[in-house]
């Protein structure tokens, strides 16, 4: 068994269950047979393009997330483990240690008087930044919006943003952005 299959057999199988299924039950849903579900859980089915979609539509969820090696169910990021990407005086982190699929999930600190231009992402793409201390300044299309600890703010991820840190101390944020899918464009 190659490692796409073992993908395939164990998350289809971790899917299945976490939704309460029978192989018989997926089967239904997805309109193949239960000996078809049987195969693709064992790692030894070479599946039509066709036959997977039926059981990524059944499951409610993407190709991506049913072909990537399979996840523990709790995973600890520690601290000390990630490390910032420093842009213009501003420690930005990534908070998932692997790519989760639509969404990106970042802590953002500015230092004292930073600034730090945005990038537009693809349209339908939703943006969320949520101030856990210090303040921000964010701007949208030129309009200015301020947070202070404890506020969050929505917006389009397509929109030109920039955010700012004008005063004397630290501000710390968490960034979460919803990707664009086809049905959201």
């Amino acid at each position: 068994m190659d490692n796409l299959s073992e993908n395939l057999a164990t998350n289809i199988r971790t899917l299945r269950r976490s939704s309460g299924w029978t192989q018989q039950q997926l089967a239904d849903r997805s309109g193949l047979s239960r000996t078809n579900i049987s195969y693709l859980e064992s790692g030894e089915a070479n599946p039509s393009i066709h036959l997977l979609m039926q059981v990524v539509h059944a499951l409610g969820v993407s190709v991506e997330e049913i072909m990537q090696n399979p996840r523990p169910p709790i995973q600890i990021l520690k601290a000390k483990d990630l490390i910032p990407d420093i842009r213009n005086g501003v420690s930005v982190y990534n908070l998932v240690g692997e790519k989760l699929p639509g969404f990106h999930i970042e802590k953002m600190e500015f230092e004292a008087t930073t600034h730090m231009k945005g990038h537009p992402h693809l349209q339908g793409t939703h943006e969320y930044l949520i101030n856990l201390s210090g303040g921000l300044i964010l701007y949208v299309e030129g309009e200015k919006y301020e947070l202070k600890t404890g506020d969050c703010i929505a917006f389009p991820g397509h929109c030109r943003h920039a955010y700012s840190n004008p005063r004397h101390n630290r501000s710390v944020n968490i960034s979460v952005l919803a990707f664009s899918t086809p049905q959201t464009r």
